[in-house]
């Protein structure tokens, strides 16, 4: 049998009982393994609050378990990590009431952050996809394209300026600032196409947060 053959299996049933199995390469190390298996005991979720404040964008997170973040979001139970950003978090979910999950937005990311200990970060994320059925988190990966084709969004983050050698390489490539919002973007092109066709009394509650 070939080795394609039994790898492909072994990745296969790694991915059903739930693991991962990725493909290690490298041109410098040998007897390098060809797999590494991780198995994760629960999917891990962040609850997240995003305010823009005076162009910077401040974020409240926790991280929980997937079935306890979607729980305690849903109204059934309390958070079970009690902090100040888990009442910031009860208190935006008693202020807006009857939240419900509306869209569904993936993308893939490749992020690169500086060596010098700053943290300036730069990420790119492509595939970004939306749809509005089967919301789930553990629903497979697909939905209609919010960005153009052949087109990667970039972004720059950083708390303080952006480093010297970066506003270089910006202007030289004619690089510049602009506004982007995936969950504006799906909107535009999803959600509010659909509301067009509806009557007012509908479109009132469609646009509750």
């Amino acid at each position: 049998m070939r080795e394609y053959v039994v790898e492909n299996e072994f990745v296969k049933e790694v991915k059903l009982a739930g693991g991962v199995a990725y493909k290690l390469t490298s041109q410098t190390a040998h007897g390098l393994p060809d797999r590494l298996v991780l198995f994760f005991p629960a999917k891990t979720v962040f609850v997240e609050l995003k305010r823009k404040y005076r162009h910077v964008v401040y974020k409240r997170r926790l991280s929980l378990p997937e079935q306890e973040a979607m729980a305690w979001v849903s109204g059934k139970c309390r958070c079970p990590i009690q902090s100040q950003i888990s009442e910031e978090v009860d208190w935006f979910l008693h202020y807006y009431t009857a939240l419900h999950p509306v869209v569904f937005l993936s993308y893939e990311r490749e992020a690169y952050y500086a060596r010098d200990g700053s943290d300036f970060r730069v990420t790119f994320d492509d595939q970004v996809l939306c749809r509005q059925e089967e919301l789930s988190l553990g629903s497979e990966v697909y939905g209609t394209p919010i960005l153009p084709q052949g087109k990667v969004l970039m972004e720059l983050k950083c708390s303080g300026g952006i480093p010297l050698w970066m506003t270089q390489v910006l202007s030289q490539e004619r690089i510049f600032k602009t506004s982007f919002s995936k969950y504006g973007t799906a909107y535009q092109k999803l959600i509010f196409p659909g509301l067009r066709g509806c009557d007012w009394a509908n479109k009132e509650a469609a646009f509750h947060v």
